[in-house]
Order: structure tokens, then C-alpha cells, then sequence
């Protein structure tokens, strides 16, 4: 298992303040969505405010050779999430090499450490402008009666 603390000391080098603040916003959002790791590079997608995605490449040998999709002309929030999460989450390196993604090692998780209520809620918002997923719900329902 790699070690990335010197990208966050690249981070502190390279970045503006209030960008690496939003960047552990963004890490706290969980808005990394997959994550794989190909030689010294990290790649991965991260959710964007205006895109579905933004694509970051992180170069662990050379931070500055670190790129993004995002319109941002400079380094981003987005790679910083990137670090952030490849740091605190040290078994995701090994998951992402078997191809799971961040949701799935921490979608069963979160869901377990919410109360009835919430999850109603979270379910109705996913469903009421999406007939597919309002169709799939409903035919989970009839098959668990």
C-alpha cells in the first residue's frame, strides 16, 4: 500500500488556500466517485458543480504535471478531494485495484447509520423525477410482499 502524504505537502506547495478548503469540502461531500491507480498516476472521477464528471489525473512522482477536465485554471478542488480521499482512505487502493469503487466500499455503510426517516426521504427524492428508478421501487415492493 502506497503512501500519499507527500501530495498533501504538494498540496500546501502548489495550492491556493481557500481552494485546498474547498477541496476537503468536496473529500467531505464524498463527490469522488471512482478511483484507479495505474503506475505513479491516480485516476479519477469526481463529481463537479456543472459537469456529471470531471476527470483528474494525479502525477505521484510530479505533482505539478496534475491535471483536471474542470474549467478551473489552476490546480483544482477536485484533485484535491482526489488526495484527500486516496489518503484517508487507505484501502481504497486495493479495492479500486478490484475494481470496486468508493460508493460501493461505503454506500452500505452510510445507509446503515441513517435513521428510517432520512432514508424515506432519500429514497423519495431519488425516485419522484425518475419513472425507472419509481418503477424498480415499485416492483421491489410487490416482490417483498
Amino acid at each position: 500500500m502506497n503512501d500519499y502524504s507527500s501530495l498533501l505537502i504538494d498540496v500546501e506547495i502548489y495550492c491556493k488556500e481557500h481552494i485546498i478548503g474547498r477541496g476537503i469540502e468536496y473529500f467531505n461531500k464524498q463527490t469522488v466517485r471512482k478511483v484507479e491507480f495505474s503506475g505513479h498516476y491516480i485516476h479519477a472521477n469526481v463529481s463537479g458543480s456543472y459537469a456529471s464528471d470531471y476527470k483528474v489525473v494525479i502525477d505521484v512522482e510530479d505533482f505539478t504535471n496534475s491535471i483536471c477536465s474542470c474549467p478551473y485554471d489552476d490546480y483544482c478542488k477536485h484533485i484535491i478531494a482526489v488526495i484527500y480521499t486516496v489518503q484517508n482512505y487507505p484501502q481504497v487502493e486495493k479495492e479500486m485495484d478490484s475494481e470496486a469503487s468508493i460508493e460501493q466500499v461505503e454506500l452500505e455503510e452510510l445507509l446503515l447509520t441513517q435513521d428510517k426517516e432520512y432514508l424515506i426521504q432519500l429514497i423519495y427524492e431519488l425516485v419522484k423525477n425518475d419513472d425507472q428508478k419509481l418503477q424498480l421501487l415499485q416492483k421491489l415492493h410487490r416482490n417483498n410482499k
